[in-house]
């Protein structure tokens, strides 16, 4: 099996790491191989990067700094740049720092992968406001048109791709302000030939309008 590798993008937002990210990426039964946390417009000082690897004892940590365009989508191509320095290939799954994956994520993930064949598995996600749920997508069989209109259930906390795949699809568009989850799936889906599984359960919890900046 592909090692697992983990990506945060953060503005950095600690306060939010903390209360959710990574408490969530701890708790996985199937530990990732490593936190790769990037933050997009100032670097985590000492302190901080030492109170934020404590809450996760058994993973390595990593932090970056966005060597792009101020924004999601270069916070998450300095993650995969800096996993490209490590690994030949690896899968890498994307949580937001203010989202939650429950226990069983990256479990279901990598069983659902064929044994390392998946270009990408999409698990199903929980639209959660206030603690209450609004909408479970569960992703299955999409096609580009589907994202003309809105999202059926990609978003970046229950992506799980294959390092080389990101690379083959170009990343995120450096520097889009919005959308960077639909502009993605349909440049990945639009190559024709990945390998797309589904886990079709729940594992992933979305959590909107958690501040104003958002």
């Amino acid at each position: 099996m592909l090692p697992i590798a983990v990506v945060i993008a953060t503005r950095p937002r600690p306060n939010l790491l903390i209360r959710h990210a990574l408490p969530a990426v701890e708790a996985q039964q199937r530990k990732p191989d490593v936190i790769v946390v990037v933050s997009d417009e100032r670097p985590f000082s000492a302190v901080e990067q030492d109170m934020l690897r404590r809450l996760t004892p058994s993973v390595k940590v990593v932090f970056g700094q966005n060597q792009y365009s101020t924004g999601a989508a270069g916070t998450w191509n300095t993650g995969f740049s800096i996993l490209n320095q490590w690994y030949k290939d690896c899968y890498v799954a994307i949580i937001d720092d203010d989202d939650h994956w429950h226990a069983d994520h990256l479990g279901s993930c990598e069983a659902t992968s064929r044994n390392g064949q998946a270009d990408i598995v999409l698990s199903g996600i929980n639209v959660v406001q206030d603690n209450v749920i609004l909408a479970r997508n569960i992703p299955e069989n999409i096609s580009a048109n589907d994202f003309l209109t809105g999202n059926p259930g990609w978003q970046g906390s229950n992506t799980f791709i294959r390092l080389s795949t990101t690379l083959r699809i170009g990343g995120y568009t450096d520097g889009l302000i919005s959308c960077n989850d639909r502009d993605f799936a349909i440049r990945a889906i639009e190559l024709g030939d990945l390998d797309i599984q589904y886990t079709r359960r729940v594992t992933v919890d979305w959590h909107i309008n958690q501040s104003p900046d958002a």
